[in-house]
């Protein structure tokens, strides 16, 4: 099973206690969206995150509520991005949209280079596939998290790493 990127949108006021460890999950250990303390849910692929990874580094977050102090995702912990950032967020995501809508049906991306034995000259760069209006689907949803953010200074998104 590919490793997943949990990334929940949440109010303010309803988060402050939050404990993680009482987050509600399936058999599959996805996260059930019926706590009240929870607006909305998005699972993306390690590959994509992976992928726009130096894109992710040009959002302000934070690993503390209070204050800003980092770039990018906290890949194996948790990561707040501020409602203060609503705007380049949205930016961000629509500009990856327009992006992502060019290939015909499947993206394909280049990813990690791998090697094919201990023989370090003998490797090649996986070919990561992609549906495309999967894809597009992400970059919509966190961008409506952006637009809703602006509207609703109480509201965030906490990504909570794989």
């Amino acid at each position: 099973m590919a490793l997943i990127h949990e990334m929940i949108l949440v109010s303010k006021q309803n988060f402050e206690d939050f404990d993680f460890s009482k987050l509600k999950r399936n058999q599959l250990g996805k996260i059930i969206v019926d706590d009240s303390k929870i607006i909305d849910l998005l699972e993306v692929t390690d590959d994509l995150i992976n992928y726009l990874a130096d894109f992710l580094n040009w959002i302000p977050t934070s690993i503390d509520l209070n204050k800003k102090n980092s770039f990018g995702l906290n890949y194996h912990g948790v990561t707040y991005i501020l409602n203060e950032d609503s705007e380049l967020i949205g930016k961000l995501f629509n500009s990856l949209v327009n992006l992502f809508s060019i290939p015909q049906k499947k993206i394909k991306l280049t990813g990690e280079f791998c090697w094919q034995d201990e023989n370090l000259g003998s490797g090649e760069y996986e070919v990561i596939v992609l549906d495309k209006e999967d894809t597009i689907n992400i970059f919509k949803k966190v961008a409506s998290w952006a637009k809703k953010m602006e509207d609703d200074c109480n509201l965030y998104i906490v990504h909570m790493g794989v």
